[in-house]
């Protein structure tokens, strides 16, 4: 996945409240970036995040002091955090569990990210606050995917440093075709 930034975002900003019955799901925190980008604004109760718990288990919806709330795993142990499915970037050794809360802590390796997408251009990169896999680049034309949508074509990245950055949305339109509730183009 490439850090996203860049000319728009994805979803209303974390201060706006959601519209009834409005289902705001997206990235994590980490992923919040200025200038623009996907936006995750957040849960809003525990009920949400026993759907979006991808690890299994139980989850809270737990604030994170920017002004929405994050789903977070339960866990005693790193293991408990670590994916069902064993993708190897989001294993045990990936994760810290404190305060009885999972936390995500990086990659470890490159082999770790061409591994778990199956895809020896993903590397292990120091992006934002902790490692992440990245796709590597050459160009913006080296991000995209053939079943990528308009949203996700060329146009839409910058091969930054040798890796691939989102630098987001340009229109309502483009956002509304991802047929997903809750996204909206917003200018930063």
């Amino acid at each position: 996945m490439a850090p996203l930034g860049g000319a728009a975002a994805l979803l209303p900003p974390p201060d706006e409240d959601p519209a009834p019955g409005e289902q705001r799901v997206g990235l994590g925190p980490a992923d919040l970036r200025p200038g623009g980008g996907c936006h995750y604004t957040g849960c809003a109760s525990d009920a949400d995040c026993a759907v979006a718990n991808t690890v299994g288990g139980t989850g809270t919806c737990e604030p994170v002091g920017a002004g929405w709330d994050l789903c977070v795993a339960s866990c005693a142990t790193p293991a408990d955090c670590a994916s069902k499915s064993g993708v190897t970037a989001f294993d045990a050794d990936n994760y810290a569990c404190e305060g009885g809360h999972c936390r995500y802590e990086g990659c470890n390796t490159d082999g770790e990210c061409s591994g778990s997408f199956q895809d020896a251009t993903y590397a292990c990169n120091q992006a934002l606050a902790y490692p992440i896999c990245m796709k590597r680049c050459g160009g913006p034309a080296d991000c995209t995917s053939p079943t990528a949508s308009s949203l996700y074509d060329a146009s839409h990245y910058a091969c930054d440093a040798g890796f691939c950055r989102y630098t987001g949305c340009r229109s309502a339109g483009e956002c509304a075709s991802t047929g997903l509730a809750g996204y909206l183009c917003v200018a930063p």
